[in-house]
């Protein structure tokens, strides 16, 4: 990595002891500035849509700190897992993390969006005493309006924005529903009351269809048909084995689709939309690689996990 562009990110890590968590974190530093840099080319329902698909970022971290306070972490303990958004977030991330409790964590966010969304959810929390309820409901939110930042745009614009960012909040609900499902043990009415409906392809109609019980595969084929050439691979898998394949099949989806953009985008919203993919797949590949070679894994048993065909080795 020191060969490439990640060189000058890396080049005050300690080399002789560095380690996984270090190396991910300069990596992520590096992918955020990165993908802040061409939204500045942009302007109107374009830049919308690319500021509010950059706040994915700070959700992360919201939702992190949200476990810790529930669990009780001293800061320390997960200080270090927060993505690195120095220059391109307002929100006071040190004072969020030292604060007492979530409804402390609550009243210091009452002036942003975060806090009008989690206000509501204070009270199921406390009665349900679970943090998922805090991060559905951030999660939910969040996705609705950058649905709404789609639906804003016309033209090419549109079209190449349903194709990347239309298609993964499709691919999330219907994660989401099935995760619900098969590892959470929701009941139809919780997994449709986490969900999206409106305005998607995975819509209510999906979703209740999930929530009842509907095929992973099947489903899945419904949906997307051809476009995913591998879903047979999950044919001989248990659902609950099938679901996090999937996710991968999703991402490569997302990959192809991106690349495609990318050689026929000229410079407008396409070209930055699928620049966004293509660099957090990439990164998202190197930790796939950082966390296998932690592991003593070879190239040969790590190539699977990967989202890009890029035709190297590990």
């Amino acid at each position: 990595l020191q060969q490439s562009w990640y060189s000058a990110t890396l080049r005050d890590l300690p080399a002789a002891q560095i380690d996984g968590v270090q190396l991910e974190r300069a990596l992520t530093r590096q992918w955020v500035a990165a993908a802040q840099r061409p939204i500045t080319l942009l302007q109107g329902a374009s830049r919308t849509l690319m500021n509010w698909y950059g706040r994915r970022w700070e959700l992360n971290n919201l939702k992190t700190i949200l476990r810790a306070r529930h669990h009780h972490a001293a800061p320390e303990q997960f200080l270090p897992a927060l993505i690195p958004l120095e220059g391109t977030s307002n929100l006071p991330w040190s004072t969020l993390a030292a604060v007492g409790s979530i409804a402390e964590l609550v009243e210091r966010l009452q002036h942003t969006w975060y806090g009008k969304v989690l206000r509501p959810a204070l009270e199921e929390y406390r009665r349900q005493q679970s943090v998922f309820v805090l991060e559905a409901a951030l999660d939910l939110a969040y996705y609705r309006q950058l649905r709404n930042c789609v639906t804003a745009l016309h033209g090419r614009d549109r079209r190449e924005a349903d194709q990347l960012i239309g298609f993964w909040i499709d691919a999330q609900n219907l994660l989401w529903a099935y995760r619900y499902r098969l590892y959470a043990h929701l009941s139809p009415e919780e997994i449709l009351n986490y969900t999206l409906h409106h305005h998607l392809r995975v819509n209510a109609a999906v979703v209740r269809a999930i929530a009842l019980g509907a095929p992973l595969r099947e489903m899945t084929a419904q949906l997307w048909g051809q476009q995913l050439p591998e879903l047979a691979s999950l044919a001989d898998l248990t659902e609950r084995d099938a679901l996090p394949k999937l996710e991968l099949l999703l991402w490569r989806h997302r990959f192809a689709r991106a690349r495609k953009i990318q050689a026929t985008a000229a410079l407008h919203l396409g070209a930055v939309l699928a620049y966004e993919v293509l660099l957090e797949s990439e990164v998202r590949d190197l930790i796939t690689i950082i966390e296998g070679k932690a592991f003593k894994r070879t190239g040969a048993q790590i190539q699977p996990y990967l989202i890009g065909r890029r035709g190297e080795s590990c």
